[in-house]
C-alpha cells in the first residue's frame, strides 16, 4: 500500500472541529506501508486529528518508510488554541524508518499538543526518522502551553533519528510539556540520535519561557547521542 493522500479531514472531532467524536483506536494508522502523505504544506490539506482513543497518527513496522506527516493539528481543536487530546501519543512510530514528521518547508510543521502521552514517540528499533519544524506542547502561535502529558519527544530502543536540524526551518519548538522536552532512553539501542537547533522550553520566537515541567532533555541509560 503506497502513494495514498489523507488530506483535509476532521478525524476524531465534530464537524466544527471543536469537540471530540473520537475513534476507539488511532486516528490514522499506517501498517508496513510506504510513500503516503498525511496532510501537506497547503493549509487546505491540513487534517485535524484529535480526540481518538489511541494515537493521533500511528506508523508501524519496518515496511512503513518514506511517509510524511505534515501540516496537521494533532491533539487540538481546528483553531489550534485549545485541547482535544488523543489518548495515546500525538504521533507514534513503532519500528518505522526514514519517515518525516513536519519538515523544513513552509507549512510542513505540525501542531502536536494536548495529547495524553508523548507528543512524538519513536520506538521499537525505528531509525532514520526526521522530526522537524513542529510545535510540540504549545498552541498555534507558539506563545502559550498546550502540554502533552508525557515528554514532547520520546525516543526509545531507536537510533539515528534527527530532531530538528541546522537550518532554522527545521527547528522544533518543544515547550510546555508536563514532563521532559525530549526523553531518550534504553541503552545502546537508543543511540546515535541527534537533537539540534530546537527551542526547548522557550516560545516559538525564542524570546521568553514556556517551560517543560521536568528537564529540557533527559538521557537515561543511553550513549553516543548528539545534543
Amino acid at each position: 500500500t503506497s502513494g495514498n493522500l489523507v488530506i483535509g479531514n476532521y478525524i476524531g472531532t465534530s464537524l466544527a472541529g471543536t469537540a471530540p467524536l473520537g475513534n476507539t483506536n488511532n486516528g490514522v494508522a499506517v501498517y508496513n506501508s510506504t510513500g503516503n502523505t498525511i496532510g501537506g504544506t497547503n493549509v487546505n490539506a491540513r487534517n485535524v486529528i484529535s480526540g481518538n482513543g489511541g494515537s493521533g497518527v500511528y506508523l508501524f513496522g519496518a515496511g512503513s518508510f518514506n511517509n510524511a506527516v505534515q501540516g496537521n493539528f494533532i491533539g487540538t481543536t481546528r483553531t489550534g488554541s485549545s485541547v482535544i487530546g488523543n489518548t495515546g501519543d500525538g504521533v507514534s512510530l513503532s519500528s518505522a524508518i526514514l519517515n518525516v514528521i513536519g519538515g523544513a518547508t513552509t507549512g510542513a510543521g505540525n501542531l502536536i499538543s494536548g495529547n495524553n502521552l508523548a507528543g512524538v514517540s519513536i520506538g521499537g528499533t525505528g531509525y532514520g526518522n526526521l522530526v522537524q519544524g513542529n510545535l510540540i506542547g504549545t498552541e498555534l502561535t507558539g506563545t502559550g502551553a498546550l502540554p502533552n502529558t508525557l515528554a514532547g519527544v520520546t525516543i526509545y530502543i531507536s537510533s539515528g533519528n534527527l530532531i530538528g536540524g541546522i537550518d532554522p526551518g527545521t527547528r522544533n519548538t518543544i515547550s510546555g510539556n508536563t514532563q521532559d522536552g525530549v526523553f531518550i532512553v534504553n541503552t545502546a539501542t537508543a543511540s546515535g540520535n541527534t537533537i539540534a537547533g530546537n527551542f526547548i522550553g522557550l516560545n516559538a520566537a525564542g524570546t521568553g519561557p514556556i517551560p517543560n515541567v521536568f528537564n529540557g532533555i533527559t538521557l537515561s541509560n543511553t550513549a553516543a547521542n548528539t545534543i
